[in-house]
């Protein structure tokens, strides 16, 4: 029998069971005691269970907290992820804090009571949130287990009562396709994750709000969905184009890995970028500056937003603040080499 096993036995989440292994605060008598009772009785191995991150005990520490689906690497590579860690750890060092990550994923999201538990015991000073990859449901969820305590969404918009910071996807967006209809492009496709991410819905929602805004029309024959990484892009992005009869002169991709995958692809079948069809990205990712033709893309100030989600969380901690506020982070268009002028 495994930790996971006797928590599912005793309805409880694989995370409290791990507080009790470790001999750590945040679980109830009771709940203990029943635990080590289930544990007495049964053929518990604790080498079968991996340890789960659960944040040290400091009354100037910080829990950063990354929800990822299990089989999903978007954020990590966009490279977005190990930027915002550094923002974050920056802002929290120069103000004497210190910062832990704990990751779960869909299958264990009610893992966070313990650490909601850690807060409430005063074990850990104030939590933060990466929402990239979350769902409605599951957001409404978590913002419910951390109802009037010290947290930050970061990287996710959202109506529940909670502090957030995240991008003005929508934005970017709409002035990237702007910068296509500018060089006479009227037929432009999107290029989407086939994994759901809000802010690449958002993404899309920016383009067809630039479309609409210049009385065109958004064609579902232009919009494809291609796995997240380079590679699997690429051959995503052939298979699409050998059913296709008639593409868009240009295409906004929602992030720079799709758009470089997709860039592969169009050239491995025989198209010119962008001579043949024009693309821009999102994010501005260290090598978009450099592969052929170097890549139109959105620059996202990823350090920047760790820094405020990481200041606005110490104000709350430090200080009694009634309101919550939702901040959306303005990004910059960067144009490259893969815009080329339509004279269609």
């Amino acid at each position: 029998m495994r930790a996971k096993d006797i928590a599912k036995q005793l309805g409880l989440s694989a995370a409290t069971v791990s507080l009790v292994l470790n001999n750590k605060p945040g679980v109830s008598t009771n709940t203990r005691q029943r635990i080590l009772n289930a544990i007495a009785e049964s053929d518990f191995n604790p080498q079968k269970f991996p340890a789960v991150n659960i944040p040290s005990v400091d009354s100037k520490s910080i829990c950063f907290l990354v929800y990822k689906r299990a089989k999903d690497d978007v954020i990590e590579d966009s490279q977005f992820l190990s930027n915002v860690i550094k923002g974050l750890g920056t802002q929290a060092s120069e103000n004497n804090f210190s910062m832990s990550i704990s990751y779960i994923n869909d299958s264990a999201i009610d893992d966070i009571q313990p650490i909601i538990e850690y807060l409430n015991e005063g074990n850990i000073s104030g939590l933060l949130i990466l929402g990239t990859e979350l769902s409605d449901t599951d957001l409404v969820k978590l913002a419910n287990y951390a109802k009037d305590l010290p947290v930050v969404l970061l990287d996710r918009y959202t109506s529940e009562h909670m502090d957030s910071i995240s991008l003005d996807n929508i934005t970017a967006t709409q002035k990237a396709t702007e910068q296509l209809i500018a060089n006479g492009h009227t037929e432009i496709g999107f290029i989407n994750s086939s994994f759901w991410l809000n802010n690449f819905e958002e993404r899309l929602e920016g383009m067809k709000l630039a479309l609409k805004k210049n009385s065109l029309t958004f064609n579902k024959q232009y919009y494809c969905e291609l796995t997240p990484a380079i590679e699997e892009a690429k051959l995503d992005m052939e298979e699409y184009l050998k059913t296709q009869k008639k593409l868009p002169t240009a295409f906004v991709a929602a992030n720079d890995v799709l758009a470089i995958g997709a860039c592969t692809g169009l050239k491995g079948s025989g198209y010119k970028v962008p001579d043949d069809i024009s693309i821009v990205g999102f994010d501005d990712l260290p090598y978009s500056s450099i592969i052929s033709p170097p890549l139109s893309t959105v620059k996202v100030q990823k350090e920047r937003m760790g820094r405020l989600a990481m200041s606005r969380l110490i104000d709350r901690i430090e200080r009694t603040i009634p309101e919550r506020i939702m901040l959306r982070i303005r990004s910059e268009f960067v144009l490259r080499g893969s815009i080329g002028v339509n004279n269609q």
